[in-house]
C-alpha cells in the first residue's frame, strides 16, 4: 500500500497557521430580547420543544459538563454527535461543529479510529468553509490515527487539489483508491492530479527553455553590439505574433536578425526568422518575391518592380548610442533610406541614422513607380 503524506512532509504554508479555540467576544453589557431569554436554559419551561433544544449553545454548553463526568471515550462521543448535529443544521452551524469535533480531540480517548474521525469530521468542515490548509493537517492527522480512514484520504486529496499541490494530492488519492477501488471521487481526484503534475513538468520544461532562450539572446545581442557595431533600440510593439521574443541570432558561427518585410500599400507582411547580416539583403527579397503571394492577383510585386526601403531613426538607441552620434545618426531625422542590390543587411544596419529594433528589422517593399511611393517614400 502507498504510504500517504504524513504531518512532517506537508510544506510550510499548511502549518504556518494554528487552529485556535473559539474565544468569547469581549464588549459591553449585552441585552437580551424576550426571545432569546425564552430559549435561555434558565427560563425554559416543561414544555420545552425539540425545536428549541436544537442549535442552542447555551443548553449544550450545559449538558457538555455532564459529558466530562463519563470517560474521555465516551465524552468524546458526545461531543462528536452534538458536532453532527451542528453540522446537519448547515452553514450556520459550521463554526459550532468546528468546536464540538476540536473538544472530541482534546478528550484525547484512547480509541485511535474514533480519534480519527475526530479530525477527518473537522477536516470535512474546514473544506465546507474553504480553510484548506486546515483540511489538510487535520485529514492527514486522521489518516495517522487510521490509515484505513477512505473519507480521510478524500478530504487531504481534495484540499491539496484545492490549494493545487497535486503531487500531495495524487499521494492521498492513490492512497484512497488503493482502500477503495471503485470509489469514484478519488479515482478522478487521481487522474486530474497526475493530468496537472504532467502539465507543471511541460510547464517547467518550457520556462527552462525560454530561459535558455533569452541567455542565448543576450549573447547574441551582445555579439550584434560589439562586434558587428549594429545600433539597437526598444523591441517593436506590433500586432504581428511572430516577432515576440525574437532578437539576433548565431547560427554556424554567423550573425543573423528576424526580417519583417511590410508592405505598406497593401498593408500585408513576410517574415523570415533569421536573415544573415553577412547576405546581402536582395537575396532575402528576390526570394520572397520569386513566386506570386496570395493578396498579389495582379502581380504587381515582383523582385524587377519593387523598391526597398529602411526606416531612419525608427527608434531610439538603447545601446551603442554613441556610436550612432558618431556617425551622425542623430541629425539626419526620420524618414527612409533606400536600399540597393549588393548592400549587405550589416552595411544597411551600420548606415548612419538607422537604429534596428531589438526583436525584428524592419524593411518596406513598395512598386517603385506607383502613387504611393512617390507620395511616400521619398
Amino acid at each position: 500500500m502507498s504510504k500517504f503524506p504524513t504531518m512532517d512532509e506537508l510544506p510550510p504554508d499548511m502549518l504556518d497557521d494554528q487552529l485556535e479555540d473559539i474565544q468569547v467576544p469581549e464588549g459591553g453589557y449585552k441585552f437580551y430580547s424576550d426571545e432569546e431569554i425564552a430559549n435561555h436554559p434558565m427560563f425554559m419551561g416543561a414544555d420545552v420543544s425539540a425545536d428549541q433544544l436544537q442549535g442552542n449553545d447555551k443548553m449544550e454548553a450545559l449538558q457538555s459538563l455532564l459529558y466530562y463526568e463519563d470517560s474521555p471515550e465516551v465524552t468524546a462521543e458526545n461531543f462528536k454527535e452534538n458536532g453532527n448535529k451542528a453540522l446537519k443544521i448547515g452553514r450556520k452551524q459550521w463554526d459550532e461543529a468546528l468546536r464540538w469535533y476540536s473538544e472530541a480531540i482534546k478528550c484525547k480517548s484512547p480509541n485511535n479510529v474514533n480519534n480519527s474521525i475526530y479530525y477527518s469530521n473537522r477536516a470535512h468542515v474546514h473544506l465546507l468553509k474553504k480553510n484548506f490548509g486546515h483540511a489538510v493537517r487535520d485529514a492527514t492527522k486522521a489518516l495517522e490515527y487510521n490509515e484505513k480512514n477512505v473519507k480521510a484520504a478524500y478530504r487531504a486529496a481534495k484540499a491539496c487539489a484545492e490549494l493545487s499541490k497535486w503531487d500531495l494530492c495524487q499521494r492521498f488519492s492513490t492512497h484512497g483508491v488503493e482502500l477503495e477501488a471503485d470509489n469514484q471521487q478519488l479515482l478522478e481526484l487521481e487522474k486530474k492530479a497526475a493530468d496537472e503534475i504532467v502539465k507543471g513538468k511541460q510547464r517547467e520544461r518550457k520556462r527552462a527553455l525560454e530561459k535558455a532562450q533569452q541567455l542565448r539572446a543576450k549573447r547574441d545581442m551582445d555579439k550584434a553590439v560589439a562586434e558587428y557595431e549594429v545600433v539597437v533600440g526598444q523591441n517593436m510593439e506590433l500586432g504581428v505574433e511572430e516577432v515576440a521574443g525574437l532578437g539576433p541570432t548565431v547560427e554556424a558561427g554567423k550573425l543573423g536578425w528576424p526580417l519583417l518585410i511590410i508592405y505598406d500599400e497593401t498593408s500585408q507582411t513576410d517574415f523570415i526568422r533569421s536573415a544573415p547580416l553577412e547576405g546581402e539583403l536582395w537575396d532575402q527579397i528576390d526570394e520572397v518575391l520569386s513566386s506570386p503571394a496570395p493578396w498579389d492577383s495582379g502581380r504587381r510585386y515582383t523582385p524587377s518592380s519593387v523598391a526597398v526601403f529602411v526606416d531612419l531613426n525608427a527608434t531610439k538607441p538603447v545601446r551603442n548610442a554613441e556610436l550612432h552620434k558618431q556617425r551622425g545618426g542623430d541629425k539626419v531625422g526620420e524618414g527612409y533610406r533606400r536600399v540597393h542590390r549588393g548592400e549587405t543587411l550589416k552595411g544597411i544596419m551600420q548606415s548612419p541614422g538607422v537604429v534596428t529594433f531589438a526583436n525584428v528589422f524592419t524593411v518596406h517593399v513598395v512598386v517603385e513607380d506607383s502613387d504611393f511611393c512617390r507620395r511616400h517614400m521619398q
